[in-house]
């Protein structure tokens, strides 16, 4: 996977032109908090096969990856979702978690090294 698919420069880019380099730095450290977690929610749900716990979990990363760029963790996000919506065999749900917790981890660790977060 490239660093572009994980972290998409023109909408954050987008973002500073509407707000302020400031304004970005503060909500991208706030999304890597929610995303840290929701990644302990859903590896939690995954534990105990909560699939309705998990397409929530998936639908709100899906949007929140989106709005600050994380294209690849969005789209594995929104393949969750859809997965679990439509009944899929749970083996597929946590199998799709478990891409999704190895994108959301590799996608952290883009945007806290290009924001030096901790």
């Amino acid at each position: 996977m490239t660093t572009a698919k994980l972290m998409d420069e023109a909408i954050l880019e987008r973002l500073t032109q509407e707000t302020s380099a400031a304004m970005v730095e503060r909500m991208i450290s706030l999304f890597v908090m929610e995303s840290k977690k929701r990644r302990d929610a859903l590896s939690d749900a995954a534990h105990s096969t909560a699939i309705k716990i998990i397409e929530d979990q998936a639908h709100t990363l899906k949007s929140s990856a989106a709005t600050f760029g994380a294209m690849s963790l969005s789209a594995d996000a929104r393949a969750l979702e859809a997965a679990c919506q439509q009944g899929q065999d749970d083996t597929l749900c946590l199998a799709l978690v478990a891409a999704l917790l190895s994108t959301l981890d590799e996608t952290l660790g883009v945007y806290q090294a290009r924001f030096n977060i901790q």
